[in-house]
């Protein structure tokens, strides 16, 4: 069961929250309930401190059905720190690796954003006329990206009308 979804509860923090103050003493209590009647203990959208403090609170292993590491792509919040993938792994826990578009494309974005913005830059637009220039003006649009398409046709026309 998982302790906290995004928001913060009478058990803990979830990943969402702006602060993490972990576990609640109610929160405790739940741990040791839940390892006394055998229930799996899932972390995936708590915050960090009460997903560490639930690893160590809990006697028997914790898991994380679905995550992924921070240190890969610090921009989502809801991924496990390595302190606390290290704590899971030394508990026995399990870790589940996900495959959430979500993920990927917050790096296929910042990627995406690098390009767009140096092939806006009037000195790559003028050279991009040429053969040996790859012609990135012919990539498949996707919604996210509509706004820089924007802001790279009116560096277009900027520098068109300076040449």
């Amino acid at each position: 069961m998982l302790l906290t979804f995004n928001t913060r509860n009478y058990i803990g923090d979830g990943c969402g929250q702006r602060s993490d103050a972990g576990l609640s003493y109610y929160g405790l209590e739940v741990v040791d309930r839940m390892n006394k009647i055998g229930m799996l203990i899932d972390v995936s959208h708590c915050g960090d401190a009460t997903s560490l403090e639930a690893i160590d609170a809990s006697k028997d292993p914790v898991l994380i059905n679905h995550g992924g590491a921070r240190a890969l792509c610090p921009q989502i919040k809801r991924l496990k720190t390595d302190e606390c993938i290290k704590a899971l792994a030394e508990k026995e826990g399990l870790f589940g690796i996900y495959a959430v578009p979500l993920g990927l494309l917050v790096v296929l974005q910042l990627l995406i954003r690098a390009v767009v913005d140096i092939h806006a830059h009037p000195a790559v637009i003028l050279h991009s006329s040429s053969s040996q220039c790859l012609d990135l003006t012919r990539r498949p649009m996707i919604p996210w990206d509509r706004k820089f398409d924007r802001k790279r046709t009116y560096l277009q026309t900027e520098a068109a009308r300076e040449t």
